[in-house]
């Protein structure tokens, strides 16, 4: 056997440094391409709320369609459940989780949207005038403006 063929059998895998390198490498771009390919967890999170809202404000637009008005004051958890076949549900935003009560803004104007009422106890926010729907959290808030 000649020696040069020996050299090359030796030679045919990756050496400790190389390996160690290459990882690293790998590593640093998985760090800087994780935050752009898995979004923010607050963004996941919301997902399930803005869900929510979207499926009670068409159950009220099809009472609406249906009836010819929007739930009337104090009506809406009875509306709700006829419709869905169980109690008004609480907000899966978090911070409101638990409180299936709601606020009624009793304003006419139907041109507003509902107002919330962030220190009241309520879940929900609700204008009967106009059927508008919302967290009862601060406008401030996000998800005051879903």
């Amino acid at each position: 056997m000649l020696p040069t063929d020996r050299t090359t059998a030796a030679r045919r895998g990756f050496t400790l440094i190389e390996m160690t390198v290459i990882a690293l490498l790998v590593g640093v771009v998985a760090t800087l391409a994780a935050p752009r390919l898995f979004p923010d967890s607050d963004d996941v999170n919301d997902v399930p709320s803005r869900r929510q809202l979207a499926i009670l404000r068409n159950a009220i637009e099809m009472y609406r369609a249906h009836a010819g008005f929007y739930p009337p004051a104090n009506q809406l958890p009875e509306v709700m459940e006829t419709l869905f076949h169980k109690p008004l549900a609480s907000p899966v935003y978090s911070p409101l989780r638990g409180r299936n009560s709601v606020y009624y803004d009793l304003d006419r104007n139907v041109a507003q949207e509902v107002l919330t009422q962030p220190d009241a106890e309520a879940g929900w926010a609700y204008k009967p005038a106009n059927g508008t729907l919302k967290f009862n959290v601060s406008p401030r808030d996000v998800s005051a403006n879903w």
